[in-house]
């Protein structure tokens, strides 16, 4: 979800009499055990009298539509009371106060208690949560607890061949046309001939398909036929829990058109910061385009990871600027062994579905 440019967040104290209005007290009375008028404003008044307490009302066009009552008496801080103005539901509103929130104050690590209802919201905000039973006087119920803590790192990245999309299919493909041109018939080169020479110009760090028009001086070139490419099955999943705590960006060398293609899987909505090789004019490795990403995204090297299959493209140049890496064992990369530490990633994993364990 895209951050609402619309809403400001205001600290409202004890004098403010909109935090005991009617309107105030409709929206947040689903907070209350038994809601009315004036337990809604002893409540507030008690948390506008508290040293340890904030009461953070959203506005949105002149009026507010949420409130966030934080209690910051414990080590850790928690929130006491969230709520939404009814019509106003559903569009971000509780996500921004808690974010915004967290950077007023400071925060680095927060806590809530919630009901079943509600958890996924709360998932939804980057929390982790856990059920418990709580006792009240007249019964128990299903409670969860949820927290959140700071990442260490503020966006990932990721390369799209062989980490996003699955590439299989296409050099298939296109090993199979190339060999039925003129020129592979007249070198009597059969699809397999050619894979293998793409398989030994990755195992050798050299670009894949460049490197086989060189060697057999090709002037006829089968093409790249994005059409066959295909979406690994784990990646929404994992780009949507990601999503929940950390800016995804993407980094690859790819042709124009590539922000089509993510819209096209149905995942260009998880990527707030896309550099390909066609906008920076030059490819991985030359670090030109990781600097671009990141001065693109306002962020430090030491904040970022670089998630990507191959070693040369990926890992070393990250690494150089001083990105954390994550080395995905998919397509020709896994062809590719560590040289030094300059090209050994910080992780290893066999498939996206593996990311979640690393980072949430």
């Amino acid at each position: 979800m895209e951050d609402r440019a619309d809403l400001n967040l205001e600290k409202l104290s004890g004098s403010d009499a909109r935090l005991f209005s009617e309107e105030a007290f409709r929206i947040y009375a689903p907070c209350l055990f038994r809601p009315d008028l004036e337990t809604f404003r002893d409540r507030m008044r008690g948390a506008a009298s508290d040293p340890n307490a904030r009461i953070y009302a959203c506005e949105e066009s002149g009026g507010i539509v949420g409130f966030l009552i934080l209690d910051r008496s414990g080590q850790v801080p928690e929130i006491a009371g969230i709520a939404v103005k009814a019509s106003r539901r559903r569009r971000g509103i509780g996500r921004f106060l808690i974010r915004s929130v967290i950077e007023a104050e400071d925060l680095t690590a927060l806590r809530a208690e919630t009901d079943g209802d509600a958890v996924g919201f709360y998932e939804a905000c980057g929390f982790a949560a856990a059920p418990f039973i709580r006792e009240f006087p007249d019964g128990s119920a299903a409670r969860f607890r949820c927290e959140w803590k700071k990442p260490e790192f503020r966006v990932l990245f990721f390369d799209v061949g062989y980490t996003l999309v699955n590439e299989d299919a296409v050099w298939k493909r296109r090993c199979g046309e190339q060999a039925e041109t003129a020129e592979a018939k007249r070198l009597g080169l059969s699809p397999e001939d050619i894979y293998r020479q793409i398989e030994e110009a990755s195992r050798n760090r050299l670009p894949q398909y460049r490197t086989v028009v060189k060697k057999f001086g090709f002037t006829e070139i089968a093409p790249y036929r994005h059409e066959c490419e295909t979406l690994y099955a784990d990646a929404p999943r994992v780009l949507e829990l990601l999503s929940h705590r950390y800016e995804l960006g993407v980094i690859a060398n790819q042709a124009d058109g590539v922000r089509e293609r993510l819209g096209g899987f149905g995942i260009l909505r998880y990527f707030t910061h896309i550099v390909s090789s066609w906008d920076v004019g030059a490819m991985k490795p030359d670090p030109r385009i990781f600097e671009t990403a990141l001065e693109k995204a306002g962020c430090p090297p030491h904040e970022a990871v670089m998630i990507g299959d191959r070693l040369d493209n990926d890992v070393a140049p990250a690494k150089a600027l001083g990105m954390k890496t994550v080395r995905v064992r998919q397509g020709f990369g896994v062809l590719q062994s560590p040289q030094s530490e300059a090209d050994t990633p910080d992780f290893e994993i066999g498939s996206l579905s593996e990311l979640p364990a690393l980072f949430l």
